[in-house]
């Protein structure tokens, strides 16, 4: 299944473009968990597809390598409410689905140059174009779980070595959680953990 799925002047500018990578990381992550979570199979398999791996469970599992296979959507659609189901992601695959998120989005002119999975934190960076001028931008940001769905919490936004403004670095995580209400309203599947490690991301729950 392939993937389908802002300007003021100056550092302002810079920020709010970095919360246009943000919003769209932060809501292709969610579509893509509701993508593969919202279809199950009752045989369990593992998934594997260039932007995520899939676990489900506990028996032992059926490897499908070609994300393009029909069989894919057919037998995730055919699981049952109830099925425990494992997401792992490692830096690479995020960083493909953020990409992926970011071309379909109006955040022209930003350059993803890295991203990092750490204990408990996720941390971008890259390069935004603002009036001709390369601006390295960062942010970090911690992902847990919280009412059946996905809490996501910025903690830092760095245009160069400044921080963003309090009230600006606000905004942007306002838009995100109005993203994320809207998945939590109905939930494909009820997070119930959030594990990011060095190097790779695992949200565990069960299918609705």
């Amino acid at each position: 299944m392939k993937s389908r799925s802002g300007c003021l002047i100056g550092l302002l500018a810079a920020v709010l473009l970095f919360s246009l990578l943000a919003m769209a990381g932060s809501w292709w992550l969610l579509q893509k968990v509701r993508e593969r979570t919202s279809l199950s199979t009752p045989t369990p398999l593992i998934l594997r597809t260039p932007a995520a791996r899939v676990t489900a469970g506990p028996y032992p599992p059926i490897v499908l390598v070609d994300p393009e296979l029909g069989e894919l959507e057919q037998a995730w659609r055919n699981a049952p409410a109830g099925q425990l189901l494992q997401v792992t992601m490692s830096e690479q695959e995020l960083e493909a689905e953020l990409l992926a998120g970011l071309a379909g989005a109006p955040a022209q002119g930003y350059q993803l140059n890295d991203v990092q999975l750490l204990p408990d934190q996720v941390r971008i960076s890259g390069r935004a174009d603002i009036n001709g001028l390369e601006v390295p931008i960062a942010a970090a940001a911690r992902i847990s779980a919280a009412d059946c769905w996905l809490d996501v919490e910025i903690t830092q936004v760095l245009v160069g070595p400044l921080p963003a403004p309090a009230a600006v670095k606000q905004q942007f995580q306002d838009q995100l959680d109005q993203w994320s209400d809207v998945y939590r309203q109905n939930p494909p599947m009820c997070v119930a953990d959030v594990a990011i490690s060095q190097g790779q991301i695992t949200l565990t729950g069960i299918k609705r």
